[in-house]
Formats: C-alpha cells, structure tokens, sequence
C-alpha cells in the first residue's frame, strides 16, 4: 500500500509514546509509516472519532471542527474509518494540518479498502499512519 518504509516501534524506543506507558496496558509494538510519532505528538492533539453513518449536520460540524483545530495547529487523530474519522482527516489535511491515522489493520493492508487514497494522502502529506499489527 505505502512507498514509505515501516517501522517498528517497541517500548523504549526513542519514537514510542510516552502516555502509551501510563495504559494498564501499553500496545507490546507499534507499527508507524511517515512522521515520527515523537514530532506529531509534541503539539496539541485531539481525537475525532465518531459514527460511521453522518447526518448532514454531523458531517458539517465533524469537517468544521477538525478543519478549524487542524488551522490552529492542533494535530488530528482519527481511525480512518467511514463516517467522522475520514471527515476528520479529511479536513485536516484540507486546512494543512496535522493529520495521524491509528488504524485497526496492518499498515500494508488498509481497512476500509476505500480509504487508500486518504492514508495515501496522509502520508504524502507529511504525517503518520500508525497499527499495533504488523503484516502476517
């Protein structure tokens, strides 16, 4: 799926989340493509996630929301999935934000198949996708 090479990122590394550490318990690995974690978690981040059926309003206020803190800096943190997540990253990389995809799949294997384009751009864009599975 990704030109961009993968790494594996495990407690103690340099890359992996501090505030992971302070889960009962922290992801064993994570799989990133992009960004360092280090770089896109230094700023203020919010997560938008939200129902995969939008309503009309929901859609307007998922694309308001995300495009206006995406503006002020704030870097976006989704889960690529239909509905709210794709509106959040969407937004953000419209407003040229900061944008980070926690995905629920291996990075090479992109779940929903219809957002390859958006983890595409994501990652052209300059930002991360993130797993805690790697490629089988």
């Amino acid at each position: 799926m990704t030109d961009f090479p993968i790494r594996h990122v495990v407690p103690g590394d340099a890359e992996f989340p501090t505030v992971l550490h302070e889960l009962p318990q922290p992801p064993p690995q994570l799989f990133v493509a992009g960004a360092s974690l280090t770089s896109l978690l230094t700023a203020p981040a919010v997560a938008i996630v939200g129902t995969r059926k939008v309503t009309p309003y929901g859609r307007q206020i998922t694309e308001r929301l995300a495009g206006e803190l995406a503006a002020l800096g704030i870097t976006i943190i989704s889960g690529l999935a239909l509905g709210v997540d794709g509106l959040a990253h969407e937004a953000s990389l419209a407003a040229g934000g900061r944008c980070l995809a926690i995905l629920p799949s291996p990075i090479e294997a992109i779940v929903p198949r219809r957002h390859r384009q958006l983890a595409a751009r994501i990652l052209a864009q300059g930002w991360a996708l993130v797993s805690e599975y790697g490629a089988d």
